[in-house]
């Protein structure tokens, strides 16, 4: 008796963490002093940009953790990934060749003017 309680209790547990992640448009947030929120409360979970291709933001308790940005086919092309005390960003070509960021920007400009634009939306700032 005392076992099936134990596994009751897990199996519960289990399903309410893996429900408090979930994937949201950037639509549906709001962003408030570089904090991530859905309907009031920190986000935990994935932020899709709008097309659900271009780039995707990980928020954890309402903290921004990691951004990637994608080419058109799907690659990678920018990863950001941050802790306490480092941030670490990486930048990669079609083939998913790693790349310099000064070569990055050169070759795709379009993707490269979007990265800013997304970090001052999370700053709360309006995108002209």
């Amino acid at each position: 008796m005392f076992l099936r309680k134990l596994i009751t209790a897990t199996v519960v547990a289990i399903l309410l963490v893996g429900c408090g992640k979930h994937s949201v448009t950037v639509s549906e947030v709001e962003f408030n002093d570089e904090k991530v929120y859905v309907d009031g409360h920190p986000f935990t979970g994935t932020v899709w940009s709008d097309d659900n291709a271009t780039w995707q933001l990980t928020a954890n308790e309402g903290t921004p953790t990691a951004v990637t940005f994608y080419h058109d086919g799907g690659t990678v092309a920018y990863s950001m990934e941050s802790s306490s005390d480092t941030t670490d960003f990486r930048t990669y070509d079609e083939e998913g060749t790693l790349i310099p960021i000064d070569t990055f920007v050169e070759h795709y400009k379009d993707l490269a003017s979007e990265i800013p634009a997304l970090l001052q939306l999370i700053k709360g700032e309006s995108i002209d």
